[in-house]
């Protein structure tokens, strides 16, 4: 038995048949870097097991154990909710302390984005559209969190009604500033001259060279003073 706290720790190990246990919590390197490589010299398989938490790494691993062009995946969902093992009462009491959309990840098995979610009513079959797409006529705003684990970033438009779309996000696990302003001046280099930065500062830098260091990387993106939102510059000011 290994943790997977550490994946190097998994690098070089003879493996002929592996169990991922609790698979949602796990980083994407462990499969991904260590694991998978080391069953394709051993011709070995691998048996995920884990609770449904949002659109993650279980989610990736069910979907393509469903997808007719990958034969060499299974995947099946066990509820709760069907165990024999657990009294009637018990689900139904369960249903009644809890929150309904916990109650349907934690006993029905259900891929729900509960945890940490801003906007509770959203949900992924409803408000995600294939037709919302970029539009490279229109201005970009994006929402910038200066986080470092992971860094994120909202890509949004306006649209002529008023209406606002979500067209891209951009997240990086264990970044910075400077790589978050590289991977979004990589993807909108072309359209930087009418690209609007809206920061989350709760976490401000405590000097004054940090908020040099976090203007510098929006110049690094050839993004003027005058794109950045003056209250934001000003709450960048130590």
């Amino acid at each position: 038995m290994q943790r997977a706290d550490n994946p190097d720790s998994l690098r070089g190990v003879g493996l002929d048949y592996v169990v991922l246990d609790e698979y949602q919590d796990m980083r994407t390197e462990v499969w991904e870097e260590c694991i998978r490589p080391t069953l394709a010299t051993t011709g070995g398989h691998a048996l995920f097991i884990g609770t449904p938490k949002s659109y993650n790494l279980l989610y990736d691993a069910y979907i393509s154990g469903q997808d007719p062009d990958k034969p060499q995946w299974a995947s099946w969902q066990f509820p709760t909710i069907a165990s024999p093992f657990i009294p009637e009462h018990e689900i139904e009491q369960a249903r009644k302390d809890m929150d309904p959309r916990t109650f349907e990840q934690e006993f029905e098995a259900s891929f729900l984005n509960v945890s940490g979610r801003v906007y509770y009513p959203f949900d992924r079959a409803s408000h995600v559209k294939d037709h919302v797409k970029f539009n490279p006529k229109l201005p970009i705003s994006v929402g910038m969190d200066f986080n470092i684990d992971p860094m994120s970033m909202v890509v949004m438009q306006e649209q002529d009604d008023g209406k606002i779309w979500i067209v891209d996000e951009i997240v990086q696990f264990n970044s910075n500033v400077d790589d978050a302003a590289e991977e979004l001046a990589r993807r909108y280099w072309r359209h930087l001259d009418r690209t609007t930065i809206y920061p989350d500062l709760r976490g401000k830098p405590d000097n004054t060279r940090g908020v040099k260091r976090h203007l510098m990387s929006c110049e690094s993106m050839a993004l003027s003073a005058s794109n950045i939102a003056a209250n934001t510059l000003r709450s960048m000011i130590v």
